[in-house]
């Protein structure tokens, strides 16, 4: 396929490297808790009452570390985002008593950039299918480049999203960790401006 091609996906063998915009689905996840640990001891991690519960989720995930990197391999990690399927995302329910809200309303307000840490992505109706999805950046996992490379080398084709959508995807993504909450009047009140200010009046009349 034509990597020029006005697509949202190119779709690629087992046989192509790994690279942004991959997207495996069922991808195992690994999440890790702990029990007894003592954050207290700098050598927390020595104590033998420590133990490490890993617990694996099957999920749908897009890579998000930069083509670039993954080039020059070996990487030892590769970050990925989960993704969504916009038919069976949860959305949040209503703010206060009386008011209603619905799936579309709520993917109404992705659609129009209201939810930045959310992005939507288009279908693919080739010969490996997919619906619209949302990705969430928040939910952000690192796989090792290993494990990745084999789940790619069984899984058969899978499906990479196309230029230009992802570079937008990557600048919504950097957009989103690197914004900062500021203040609107910046810590200066409306009676410290006022109680300074001159009080000129012009007569405009004559």
């Amino acid at each position: 396929m034509d990597e020029l091609e006005n697509t949202w996906y190119l779709e690629k063998t087992n046989d192509d490297n790994i690279s942004q915009g991959d997207i495996f689905l069922n991808c195992p996840i690994v999440v890790t808790t702990l029990q007894n640990a003592d954050f207290s001891n700098p050598r927390w991690y020595e104590s033998e009452d420590l133990e490490a519960d890993h617990d694996t989720h099957v999920q749908n995930v897009i890579v998000m570390t930069q083509a670039c990197d993954l080039e020059r391999t070996p990487v030892e990690n590769v970050l990925v985002a989960l993704i969504h399927d916009i038919n069976s995302i949860d959305f949040p329910g209503p703010k206060s008593k009386g008011q209603k809200t619905s799936r579309k309303s709520y993917i109404k307000e992705i659609y129009g950039g209201k939810k930045p840490n959310l992005h939507l992505i288009g279908n693919h109706d080739g010969s490996i299918k997919l619906q619209y999805q949302i990705v969430d950046f928040t939910a952000i996992y690192t796989i090792p480049y290993k494990v990745l490379e084999d789940i790619k080398s069984k899984v058969g084709p899978r499906l990479r999203l196309n230029t230009p959508h992802r570079e937008y995807l990557s600048q919504r993504f950097g957009s989103f960790y690197s914004r900062i909450g500021l203040p609107d009047s910046d810590h200066i009140t409306q009676d410290e401006i006022f109680a300074v200010l001159q009080n000129d009046e012009k007569d405009y009349s004559e």
